[in-house]
């Protein structure tokens, strides 16, 4: 399988440019990316945020509840912000 081009913190970058008014069309034209790319991604990791990032190896273990951990960042959907993620 093919390597992304970027990582999930730059899709999730991406995407707030989007939701802070900058048409899908100029996103793809300014990232390089297709709008299918964008709107699959849309779909993926739309409504996700960056809680913290680079938890040290042991502290990422022993946390309960995280919900996804992808290269030392943990991500959680904005609706359960206010449950116990762990993050």
């Amino acid at each position: 399988m093919k390597r992304s081009r970027f990582s999930e913190e730059q899709i999730i970058g991406i995407l707030k440019e989007h939701q802070a008014g900058l048409g899908a069309k100029e996103l793809c034209r300014k990232h390089g990316i297709s709008d299918a790319t964008f709107y699959k991604w849309r779909s993926k990791y739309g409504g996700m945020e960056v809680v913290s990032t680079r938890l040290s190896p042991p502290a990422r273990f022993r946390r309960e509840g995280v919900r996804h951990v992808h290269s030392d960042v943990c991500y959680v959907r904005r609706g359960d912000a206010g449950r116990s993620s762990g993050c």
